[in-house]
């Protein structure tokens, strides 16, 4: 393209990690400077226009796709959700990486990472669900970048094969596997239910 034309805002946005010191090879920081860009816009936007009022509902979910977690907790060992993991994700491990978007690892109880910013509710319901309170999950981040909803179950499929549970980001619920497959709903939303999923508003 000639440089008097200039670029239209596709290519300003491609390019927008490069300008900011961002290794484009490196998915992590591109989602992070990207999520940055977006908010910025964002913030942009609702100045100049002037719409934050009860009469608007923004839809940040969908505007702005920030990376997503789910929690598995397998009714197997930790020793067995860590063979699974590195049998099906043998090119990277600790983290395991699917598909480019997927980073997954296990996270303690012991360590302090584990149950840090869960609320009582949400671990009153892990305890009853599990019968105890796990010492241990899969953790399972999701990138912004794709949809992920098929490669989330899949991923739970293997996981929750023996049993277990799972939580999402949108509702205080235990899903088992049976429940994921199946399509079921709770307070109106199924499993990793992101696009009906309304977290807040303006």
């Amino acid at each position: 393209m000639p440089a008097s034309q200039g670029w239209g805002p596709a290519e300003q946005i491609a390019a927008e990690p490069a300008a900011r010191g961002v290794d484009r090879t490196d998915p992590e920081a591109v989602d992070e400077a990207m999520r940055r860009l977006n908010a910025e816009r964002l913030a942009r936007y609702l100045t100049d226009r002037s719409l934050c009022s009860a009469a608007y509902v923004i839809d940040l979910q969908r505007y702005n796709p920030a990376m997503r977690t789910v929690f598995a907790f397998p009714a197997s060992s930790r020793e067995k959700a860590i063979e699974l993991l590195t049998e099906h994700l043998p090119e990277r491990s600790r983290p395991w990486v699917m598909n480019g978007a997927l980073y997954i690892d296990i996270e303690d109880e012991g360590n302090g990472t584990l149950y840090v910013d869960w609320e009582p509710e949400a671990l009153a319901v892990l305890d009853a669900a599990a019968g105890r309170r796990p010492h241990w999950a899969v953790q399972i981040d999701i990138s912004g970048r794709i949809d992920g909803t098929a490669d989330v179950r899949q991923l739970l499929e293997l996981l929750l094969s023996a049993g277990g549970v799972a939580f999402d980001d949108y509702t205080n619920h235990a899903w088992s596997l049976p429940e994921i497959k199946n399509g079921s709903t709770f307070s109106g939303l199924g499993f990793f239910d992101f696009k009906n999923y309304r977290g807040g508003q303006c």
